[in-house]
């Protein structure tokens, strides 16, 4: 009872954090009539990530995720909108100048693993965001380290 189990997501959670954590929820703010939320049902991206990682039925604890799976989550449209530099809104966001580097590397931390990076991790990230020449490649280097934390075990299971 010391922790709980390391479960993995359902497929269904799994790709509504990438969507939440990367700023790329579709929202049903734009009806007024409608609350705001996630569109679940009308969303074509959603259902296709999903019918990838759904857990056959009767083993939804069981985690089935092989080689598919991981080159979803690899190279998947869903990874590549939320690190490419033009179609993510979380990487516009952080282009912002008045954001530091280390307050930049902290958003994508708290946004993804809802922590601080540690200060091995830091240092590392911290070197590699100092090399780029330009603000583009800072900027490429943040989409690098996003990619890095959504396809992380800690971002991906449920601990």
């Amino acid at each position: 009872f010391a922790q709980m189990n390391l479960k993995s997501f359902t497929a269904e959670q799994l790709y509504d954090c990438i969507a939440i954590a990367t700023q790329q929820a579709s929202t049903t703010a734009n009806d007024a009539a409608a609350p705001a939320g996630l569109v679940r049902f009308d969303d074509m991206s959603r259902q296709s990530f999903i019918q990838k990682f759904r857990a056959p039925p009767g083993q939804a604890t069981d985690y089935q995720a092989g080689i598919p799976q991981a080159l979803a989550l690899m190279h998947g449209g869903l990874i590549h909108n939320a690190t490419d530099l033009s179609t993510s809104a979380m990487l516009r966001a952080l282009a912002a100048p008045f954001f530091t580097d280390q307050q930049r590397l902290e958003t994508l931390f708290l946004a993804t693993l809802s922590r601080r990076p540690t200060a091995a991790e830091r240092s590392a990230i911290q070197q590699g965001l100092s090399e780029a020449s330009s603000a583009e490649e800072r900027q490429q280097a943040l989409g690098d380290v996003l990619w890095a934390l959504l396809n992380s075990a800690e971002f991906t299971f449920n601990h």
